[in-house]
C-alpha cells in the first residue's frame, strides 16, 4: 500500500523528484512554506517514494503527477480488497488481544456493553463466528474502541498480532 508521510525542508522541493534517489522517484503534494520560531521559511508536505517502476519520461510534472495519483489510488484500492478477504480464527484474535491488552473476548463484550455505535448482540454473534473476516464492520469499530486505527487492524490480519 502506497502511504504519504509527512516531510519538511529547508528548500522548496520539486512535486516530481527523480534526481534525489537512483531507487525510486519522489512525490510531494501540499506542499505549504511556513516559518518557524526564528523566521526562517520552512516547507512542510506529504511525501512518497516510488520504486524505480514508477520513473517515467514524462517531462510535465503535473502531468507525471496525475498518473501517480492515479497509480496510488489504483494500487491502494487492490490492496484494501485483498486485505479485506484476509481472515483469522477466534483464537488468532483472541490471542493478540490478550497479548496487546490482556484482555479476552468477554472482557471486550463488557467494554462495549453501553456503547451505542455498538451493537452488543451482533458482536457477540460474530464473536462466535468460525472465521473473522477483515472486510467486517465490526472489526474498526471496535478496533478504534481499543485505540487502533484501520492499519492496525490490516497489520492483525496479516501478522496474526497487534502492533507494538
Amino acid at each position: 500500500m502506497f502511504k504519504f508521510r509527512k516531510s519538511s525542508s529547508t528548500t522548496k522541493p520539486p512535486v516530481i523528484d527523480t534526481t534525489s534517489s537512483a531507487t525510486g522517484v519522489y512525490y510531494r503534494k501540499n506542499i505549504e512554506e511556513t516559518t518557524d520560531g526564528d523566521g526562517n521559511t520552512l516547507y512542510t508536505y506529504d511525501e512518497i517514494k516510488m520504486p524505480n517502476n514508477y520513473r517515467y519520461p514524462i517531462q510535465d510534472p503535473e502531468i507525471y503527477a496525475a498518473k501517480l495519483e492515479e497509480i496510488i489510488t489504483e494500487e491502494n484500492q487492490k490492496e484494501r480488497e485483498y486485505c479485506d478477504t484476509l481472515t483469522l480464527t477466534p483464537a488468532d484474535v483472541e490471542r493478540a488481544l490478550y497479548k496487546a491488552k490482556g484482555m479476552d473476548f468477554e472482557d471486550l463484550k463488557k467494554m462495549v456493553k453501553d456503547n451505542p455505535q455498538i451493537d452488543t448482540k451482533a458482536l457477540g454473534i460474530e464473536l462466535r463466528a468460525n472465521l473473522f473476516y477483515r472486510g467486517n464492520v465490526y472489526i474498526n469499530q471496535v478496533g478504534a474502541l481499543l485505540g487502533y486505527s484501520s492499519e492496525d487492524m490490516d497489520y492483525l490480519f496479516k501478522n496474526k498480532e497487534l502492533p507494538a
